[in-house]
């Protein structure tokens, strides 16, 4: 697909596979993670407030 369009091929991944190195080598411009990593990030510090305040109720 990328050798017969005219035009750059941008690719939103949702996995570590392929890796960006692989899509690189097919010819993919540009490689994109939309929304993945602030989505990840935000469900960490959902985790870490929820064992905060675990932690302090525990204490009390």
């Amino acid at each position: 697909m990328c050798e017969r369009s005219p035009l750059p091929i941008n690719v939103m991944v949702t996995s570590p596979e392929p890796s960006p190195k692989q899509l690189a080598a097919l010819g993919v411009a540009r490689v994109s993670y939309g929304p993945y990593p602030y989505l990840q990030v935000m469900e960490h510090l959902k985790e870490l407030g929820r064992s905060i305040l675990m932690s302090s109720s525990e204490s009390s």
